[in-house]
Protein backbone atom coordinates (compact mmCIF):
# COMPACT_ATOMS: atom_id res chain seq x y z
CA UNK A 1 0.00 0.00 0.00
CA UNK A 2 1.38 3.39 -0.98
CA UNK A 3 1.45 6.32 1.36
CA UNK A 4 -2.02 7.84 1.70
CA UNK A 5 -3.57 5.32 -0.70
CA UNK A 6 -5.88 2.47 0.26
CA UNK A 7 -5.46 -0.88 -1.44
CA UNK A 8 -8.31 -2.00 -3.70
CA UNK A 9 -11.05 -3.65 -1.67
CA UNK A 10 -9.62 -2.58 1.70
CA UNK A 11 -12.99 -1.03 2.67
CA UNK A 12 -16.11 -3.19 2.55
CA UNK A 13 -18.68 -0.46 1.84
CA UNK A 14 -18.57 3.23 1.02
CA UNK A 15 -21.93 4.92 1.62
CA UNK A 16 -22.40 8.46 0.29
CA UNK A 17 -25.52 9.84 1.91
CA UNK A 18 -27.00 12.83 0.06
CA UNK A 19 -23.60 13.86 -1.30
CA UNK A 20 -23.24 17.62 -1.81
CA UNK A 21 -21.05 17.30 -4.90
CA UNK A 22 -21.66 18.25 -8.51
CA UNK A 23 -23.73 15.64 -10.30
CA UNK A 24 -21.95 16.42 -13.55
CA UNK A 25 -18.64 14.61 -13.80
CA UNK A 26 -19.12 12.50 -10.68
CA UNK A 27 -18.60 9.22 -12.49
CA UNK A 28 -14.87 9.82 -13.00
CA UNK A 29 -13.97 10.29 -9.33
CA UNK A 30 -16.52 7.75 -8.09
CA UNK A 31 -15.09 5.03 -10.30
CA UNK A 32 -11.65 5.84 -8.87
CA UNK A 33 -12.89 4.72 -5.43
CA UNK A 34 -11.51 1.24 -5.97
CA UNK A 35 -10.60 0.98 -2.30
CA UNK A 36 -14.24 0.05 -1.56
CA UNK A 37 -15.72 -3.31 -2.51
CA UNK A 38 -19.20 -1.76 -2.66
CA UNK A 39 -20.25 1.86 -3.23
CA UNK A 40 -23.73 3.19 -2.48
CA UNK A 41 -24.99 6.66 -3.39
CA UNK A 42 -28.14 7.63 -1.45
CA UNK A 43 -30.26 10.41 -2.91
CA UNK A 44 -33.43 12.32 -2.09
CA UNK A 45 -34.86 14.39 -4.95
CA UNK A 46 -36.82 16.39 -2.35
CA UNK A 47 -33.80 17.37 -0.25
CA UNK A 48 -34.49 21.06 0.36
CA UNK A 49 -30.92 21.81 1.50
CA UNK A 50 -29.45 20.50 -1.73
CA UNK A 51 -32.15 22.27 -3.78
CA UNK A 52 -31.14 25.55 -2.13
CA UNK A 53 -27.48 24.85 -2.91
CA UNK A 54 -28.34 24.10 -6.52
CA UNK A 55 -30.08 27.47 -6.77
CA UNK A 56 -27.08 29.20 -5.16
CA UNK A 57 -24.33 27.68 -7.29
CA UNK A 58 -26.34 26.78 -10.39
CA UNK A 59 -25.32 23.11 -10.53
CA UNK A 60 -27.36 20.01 -9.69
CA UNK A 61 -26.12 18.07 -6.65
CA UNK A 62 -25.53 14.32 -6.77
CA UNK A 63 -27.51 13.81 -3.55
CA UNK A 64 -30.64 15.30 -5.07
CA UNK A 65 -31.08 12.72 -7.74
CA UNK A 66 -28.97 10.74 -10.08
CA UNK A 67 -29.05 11.56 -13.81
CA UNK A 68 -30.89 8.31 -14.44
CA UNK A 69 -33.74 9.57 -12.26
CA UNK A 70 -34.15 12.84 -14.11
CA UNK A 71 -35.40 11.25 -17.30
CA UNK A 72 -33.32 13.61 -19.41
CA UNK A 73 -32.03 12.05 -22.64
CA UNK A 74 -28.40 10.97 -22.50
CA UNK A 75 -27.91 11.73 -18.82
CA UNK A 76 -28.10 8.13 -17.60
CA UNK A 77 -24.92 7.48 -19.62
CA UNK A 78 -23.10 9.67 -17.08
CA UNK A 79 -23.69 7.14 -14.31
CA UNK A 80 -20.63 5.58 -12.74
CA UNK A 81 -20.34 1.81 -13.18
CA UNK A 82 -19.34 0.77 -9.68
CA UNK A 83 -21.97 2.14 -7.27
CA UNK A 84 -25.52 1.22 -6.57
CA UNK A 85 -27.61 4.37 -6.63
CA UNK A 86 -30.38 4.20 -4.02
CA UNK A 87 -33.38 6.53 -4.23
CA UNK A 88 -34.89 7.57 -0.92
CA UNK A 89 -37.14 10.37 -2.20
CA UNK A 90 -40.33 8.39 -1.46
CA UNK A 91 -39.31 8.23 2.20
CA UNK A 92 -37.47 11.47 2.84
CA UNK A 93 -40.16 14.05 2.26
CA UNK A 94 -39.00 17.62 1.67
CA UNK A 95 -35.97 17.56 3.92
CA UNK A 96 -32.54 16.05 4.20
CA UNK A 97 -33.22 14.38 7.54
CA UNK A 98 -34.19 11.03 6.06
CA UNK A 99 -31.92 9.28 8.54
CA UNK A 100 -33.72 10.79 11.54
CA UNK A 101 -36.75 8.80 12.60
CA UNK A 102 -36.60 6.67 9.47
CA UNK A 103 -36.24 3.14 10.76
CA UNK A 104 -36.65 1.90 7.21
CA UNK A 105 -33.53 3.66 5.97
CA UNK A 106 -31.57 2.68 9.07
CA UNK A 107 -32.60 -0.95 8.60
CA UNK A 108 -31.42 -0.86 4.99
CA UNK A 109 -28.09 0.73 5.95
CA UNK A 110 -27.72 -1.72 8.85
CA UNK A 111 -27.82 -4.60 6.40
CA UNK A 112 -24.95 -3.08 4.47
CA UNK A 113 -22.88 -2.26 7.54
CA UNK A 114 -23.57 -5.40 9.60
CA UNK A 115 -23.95 -8.08 6.92
CA UNK A 116 -22.06 -6.47 4.05
CA UNK A 117 -25.06 -6.63 1.70
CA UNK A 118 -28.30 -4.70 1.41
CA UNK A 119 -31.58 -6.47 2.10
CA UNK A 120 -32.83 -6.79 -1.47
CA UNK A 121 -36.39 -7.45 -0.27
CA UNK A 122 -36.43 -3.80 0.83
CA UNK A 123 -35.65 -2.38 -2.61
CA UNK A 124 -36.90 -2.50 -6.15
CA UNK A 125 -34.65 -2.11 -9.14
CA UNK A 126 -35.61 0.95 -11.18
CA UNK A 127 -33.00 0.15 -13.82
CA UNK A 128 -29.65 -1.65 -13.67
CA UNK A 129 -27.58 -0.11 -10.88
CA UNK A 130 -30.46 2.04 -9.58
CA UNK A 131 -32.56 0.94 -6.61
CA UNK A 132 -35.55 2.51 -4.87
CA UNK A 133 -36.13 1.77 -1.21
CA UNK A 134 -39.66 0.38 -0.85
CA UNK A 135 -42.14 1.84 1.58
CA UNK A 136 -43.05 -0.23 4.62
CA UNK A 137 -45.43 -3.04 3.65
CA UNK A 138 -44.11 -3.25 0.07
CA UNK A 139 -41.33 -5.73 0.80
CA UNK A 140 -40.94 -8.88 -1.22
CA UNK A 141 -41.42 -11.88 1.14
Amino acid sequence: MGRGVLDPGSVDSLILSAPDVDRAGHSAWLEACRFARQVFVLSNANDSSLCILEAEIGRRRLGQEHPAFAGQPGESANRAANPLYVRLDDLGGGHNDYLIGQERVLQFLGGIVLRGVPDLAMVEEVEPGVLRLRRLGQEIP
